[in-house]
């Protein structure tokens, strides 16, 4: 993996309605690990990540985030071709064209 990609801090805030207090260190958990898994799940390198809670605010930063994924070979299997199903193996004719009505 290269080291020249650019890095870049993110910073996520919801604004919420009042939240209740006891719910926020869970609610901010959820958020933080929810975004982590997206984030690993999508290949993009980051640093360290902070969450933040507030009664109307849920924030997570996230330092040093890949500005874009890493290059990666992907190969991918078409479905096989199929040969033509006539009894005598040649693809079928297209129909024989009708003359125009003004002919």
């Amino acid at each position: 993996m290269a080291n020249d990609m650019a890095k870049r801090d993110l910073l996520i805030e919801l604004g919420t309605e009042e939240l209740p207090p006891k719910a926020l260190p869970d609610l901010s958990a959820a958020l933080t690990e929810e975004l982590v898994r997206q984030l690993d799940d999508a290949g993009l390198a980051h640093g360290a990540v902070e969450s933040f809670a507030a009664p109307r605010r849920l924030a997570v930063l996230v330092r040093d985030l890949a500005d874009k994924q890493a290059d990666r070979q992907v190969e991918r299997l078409a479905r096989p071709c199929r040969p033509p199903t006539t009894p005598t193996a040649n693809p079928p004719r297209p129909p024989k064209a009708s003359p125009p009505p003004w002919a």
